[in-house]
């Protein structure tokens, strides 16, 4: 259930992430927040536990089984999640 929560979070946290870029706050020349309903939220910040939560699965999967390559997933997503931050 984790694992699910995690790349759920994951997939909304990078929406939201790209969604800063066009429609979010800008304060002192930077674009890190996106106000929702009267509240601000910083995207990256739900970002950031579930990269960890769902890379370390793949790197699990890729000791459990060898033909998964779990190490190779994990490089593209966070090459996604450190151009997006």
């Amino acid at each position: 259930m984790v694992r699910r929560a995690a790349i759920l979070l994951l997939l909304g946290a990078v929406a939201m992430m790209v969604l800063t870029l066009f429609i979010g706050g800008e304060i002192k020349g930077s674009r890190r927040w996106l106000s929702i309903a009267g509240f601000t939220l910083q995207p990256s910040e739900f970002m950031k536990p579930a990269f960890v939560v769902i890379c370390a699965w793949l790197f699990s999967e890729r000791s459990r089984h060898p033909e998964i390559p779990g190490n190779l997933f994990a490089i593209i997503l966070f090459g996604i999640v450190a151009a997006l931050l």
